[in-house]
């Protein structure tokens, strides 16, 4: 996986409609794009998934979802994007096929040598930290730790 990778999140999207704001970072040159929702149904994430997909087509852009196989597996995404307490990635290899890729992300303290056998990406949560990082309610900067300088 090379480029940008550019993840959703509907809070800082503003006014703005998520589709609006993904086709804008596609053709300002994200490579790929995480679908991240944390506070809707599910039927609401499949859907949405569904039609951001679509949007990312006639780019060539896949399509990763944050956290849920299932809803990758609903609406056909390229990957499913997993953290350190999600579904193990073993699992999600056998549920999603060779071809998909299931980046994987950790703190940064875990960020330190080899990504896990298998997974097509390994990416710590370096850059922009929040005082609150369920909510986001205020940036505290960008941060680039020596930790994460070698990855």
């Amino acid at each position: 996986m090379r480029g940008l990778y550019f993840v959703t999140d509907r809070g800082l999207c503003r006014r703005k409609p998520l589709e609006e704001v993904v086709i804008q970072a596609v053709k300002g040159g994200a490579s790929y794009v995480q679908l991240r929702e944390k506070d809707v149904s599910t039927r609401f994430f499949v859907e949405e998934a569904q039609r951001i997909k679509k949007l990312l087509e006639p780019y060539k852009v896949p399509l990763i979802i944050n956290d849920r196989v299932d809803v990758a597996l609903a609406c056909g995404a390229e990957g499913v994007h997993i953290g350190q307490e999600d579904m193990p990635y073993e699992i999600v290899r056998e549920l999603m096929g060779q071809k998909a890729s299931w980046p994987v992300s950790g703190n940064m303290g875990r960020c330190r040598g080899k990504p896990k056998t298998g997974c097509k990406l390994h990416r710590c949560q370096s850059g922009f930290f929040y005082a609150n990082q369920n909510r986001y309610k205020k940036r505290l900067g960008f941060r680039r730790p020596r930790e994460n300088q070698s990855l």
